[in-house]
């Protein structure tokens, strides 16, 4: 019988996905599921030999998977779904050994920094930074969940949970329509709630809002007294029973199943018969052939299929027509030979395309795969025949399915649509989506959202450039000649702690004079020489990276206007201006100025070792005359831009807290609250700037 498996598809960032993948492993050991979540027709070229003795799918969990489908789709009603949710962060509910309630991050139990779990607000004041977003989420978190969380009788239990919405993460908006429009994460996953539908009163009202999405047994360590996780606990009513209990009207709380899709709905049409009998002995058809197969086939098969399965996966991607799965969609016939030319052809560009790796230089795939396919379409083609229209039908049979349950394929959070659902029995997992549709609308919604934030991005950088450039004039203070004046000259990469408290040194030594600040006038260049720690995957073919596919200078990756706002949160009004041009144009007024005899000395601000180490030794030898230097002894050890920038990389690649608090403290002459306002404008500059230079930079299939 179909039903859902309680296993979380949602995910926080991409160094979550692992996570997630080696839970659902551990999961899969314990109870003899298959390790990986399949699409459901893939699960037809599983041909190895003696694929029935794993724990991967076979044909007949397939048939039977389809056969139950079909069954429910003529009584009109599917049973208990499984929905993949998106929110973010991920987090825990449970209680410690002595049975008090607690939050948590979902990496909270194994932090580098002792375990964090947060009992009331004043924990999470205590565990997180300031300017910490965790600080105030989880503090909303367990103000308004612990009074639940006490009544609910079962302690040895933890729940794993995606959160939605509170009132320190902003996900929740009630724009003029009066809909309640949800946006839990950065990866622009939307659920809007139309004013007088099912859950719309509830998450208006409500201060937290999460998505409940499996249980586990709690353990508690006998000799440290920390709280661990136990194994998953597969009844879905363990967590439908948690949710009913934490629900209240300051609570939203939904689990991500539902246990009864009606069909009986307007523009959903009767399962014929006549297509039900057909689709039933097709099916039949099909196994019978594919138990023809010969065992020498089968091996030889399973050397290759995973690369057939990235075949059919990059006719989705952005500009393709869709391969296979459009074919069997019922737009194209089944067509064996050109299917065969396709993949060949393919197998054959991408067993020969060298790619750089960390170690060297290697072939996309390896090199024996031509030969591997090669022997098979000499030896096995009637056999390769039979796989492929095996596959083909599949998918064709899915695909026909689906007029008959569109409603599996919306949220029942909001209707919108969701990539799809997970069906388990005893043994196997495997996903209920529509490839074509939702899978090749994702990667062309994906590069239009990146298309869009970059159009975003550069009007941000254009309307800086206007606001900060003076036309037609030499910019100021260059417009006369101004003995005395002391210039700060650096590239502000960004502005820190370090760079304020040296501006506020050189404020001093000046006394009366004026102060101007000279930072560069960089923007990040997507046209410049080099690439240089953007941490992408550099898989374009030589010669492509030659002009328009080179990478952004990194140590330009804070705007012009962003250090802008930047110094005006440090000094206001304060200083005689900050401007944002070349260091040459400086040099060029000191040049000037000796050129055409003008009296007095201007002064550059330069650190003792700056000086030490010799530092603009030669412009001061030919420009003596009209600039000198300003000694500042600056503290030893402080903090760098080059350790900014790798901070800022660290955290957007890797979600490292070690280098947000770096960043925080680099930021230390800001208020609290703001410093976090602008480490996350530099979280998403930088990637933005990231997601343009990979894909510049790898290859379209």
């Amino acid at each position: 019988m179909l039903e859902c498996v309680p296993l979380s598809e949602g995910r926080e960032a991409e160094p979550d996905i692992e996570l997630e993948m080696a839970s659902l492993s551990a999961a899969s050991k314990r109870s003899g599921v298959n390790k990986h979540t399949e699409h459901m027709a893939d699960t037809v070229l599983d041909l190895a030999p003696g694929a029935e003795t794993k724990t991967l799918p076979t044909f007949e969990a397939y048939r039977g998977f389809m056969v139950d489908l079909m069954d429910q789709i003529k009584s009109k009603e599917i049973t208990f779904l499984n929905e993949k949710f998106d929110g973010s962060p991920a987090l825990l509910l449970g209680y410690d050994g002595e049975g008090k309630p607690f939050v948590a991050y979902k990496h909270g139990l194994g932090s580098s920094r002792g375990q964090r779990i947060v009992r009331s607000a004043a924990d999470a004041k205590e565990l997180f930074p300031e300017d910490s977003p965790m600080k105030g989420i989880l503090s909303d978190c367990i103000r308004y969940l612990r009074q639940r969380l006490e009544r609910f009788e079962e302690k040895n239990v933890m729940f794993q949970a995606d959160l939605l919405f509170t009132p320190n993460n902003g996900a929740k908006q009630i724009p003029a329509s009066g809909d309640v429009l949800i946006q839990p994460n950065a990866f622009g996953v939307e659920y809007r709630l139309k004013e007088g539908s099912k859950f719309h009163a509830h998450a208006k009202e409500a201060r937290v809002g999460l998505v409940v999405h499996s249980a586990l047994r709690r353990e508690i360590d006998s000799n440290t007294g920390q709280v661990t996780e136990g194994d998953a606990i597969s009844d879905p009513a363990v967590v439908e029973n948690f949710v009913r209990a934490i629900r209240s009207k300051a609570v939203f709380a939904i689990d991500p199943w539902s246990r009864r899709i009606d069909l009986r709905q307007e523009g959903i049409r009767d399962f014929p018969e006549g297509k039900e009998r057909r689709l039933k002995r097709e099916l039949e058809e099909m196994g019978g052939a594919l138990a023809t197969l010969s065992p020498e086939f089968r091996t030889a098969w399973g050397r290759v299929s995973k690369y057939f399965q990235q075949y059919v996966n990059s006719h989705l991607k952005e500009g393709k027509s869709g391969g296979l799965l459009k074919a069997a969609s019922g737009e194209e016939p089944f067509d064996f030979a050109k299917l065969v030319r396709g993949f060949s052809d393919w197998v054959t560009e991408k067993s020969t395309r060298v790619v750089p790796t960390k170690t060297g230089k290697k072939t996309e795939i390896p090199k024996v795969t031509e030969e591997r396919l090669g022997h098979i379409l000499k030896e096995h083609l009637p056999e390769l025949h039979i796989a492929f229209k095996a596959y083909y039908d599949a998918n064709r049979i899915q695909g026909e399915l689906k007029p008959f349950m569109t409603p599996v394929y919306q949220s029942k959070l909001g209707g919108g649509r969701i990539e799809g659902v997970i069906f388990s029995d005893d043994t196997t997992i495997v996903k209920l989506v529509d490839r074509l549709d939702f899978s090749k609308n994702n990667f062309s919604g994906e590069a239009e959202r990146r298309r869009a934030a970059r159009a975003r991005y550069r009007e941000r950088l254009r309307e800086t450039a206007e606001r900060t450039q003076v036309k037609d004039t030499k910019p100021s203070p260059f417009t006369e000649w101004q003995p005395d004046a002391v210039f700060i000259v650096g590239k502000f990469q960004p502005p820190h702690s370090g760079h304020i408290a040296f501006i506020k040194k050189v404020q001093e030594e000046a006394g009366d004079k004026p102060v101007y600040v000279l930072a560069s006038n960089k923007q990040p260049d997507l046209d410049a020489e080099k690439w240089n720690n953007m941490g992408v995957s550099t898989k374009a073919r030589k010669g492509e990276v030659e002009s328009d596919l080179r990478a952004a200078r990194y140590d330009r990756v804070f705007s012009v206007d962003f250090r802008a706002d930047c110094f005006r949160e440090a000094f206001g009004d304060e200083l005689a201006g900050v401007h944002f041009l070349s260091p040459r144009e400086f040099w060029s007024y000191v040049r000037e100025a000796k050129r055409e005899g003008r009296p007095g000395k201007v002064r550059l601000a330069v650190g003792k070792k700056e000086i030490d180490e010799g530092r603009y030794s030669d412009q001061f030898a030919r420009y003596g005359s009209h600039v000198e230097a300003l000694t500042i002894e600056m503290q030893k050890d402080g903090v760098s831009g080059t350790e900014m920038k790798t901070a800022l990389r660290n955290l957007a690649l890797h979600g490292d807290e070690g280098s947000y608090q770096h960043l925080r403290y680099g930021f230390d002459y800001m208020p609290a609250g703001k410093r976090s306002e602008f480490i996350h404008r530099a979280y998403q500059a930088w990637v933005e700037l990231h997601e343009e230079v990979q894909e510049r930079i790898t290859p379209i299939e």
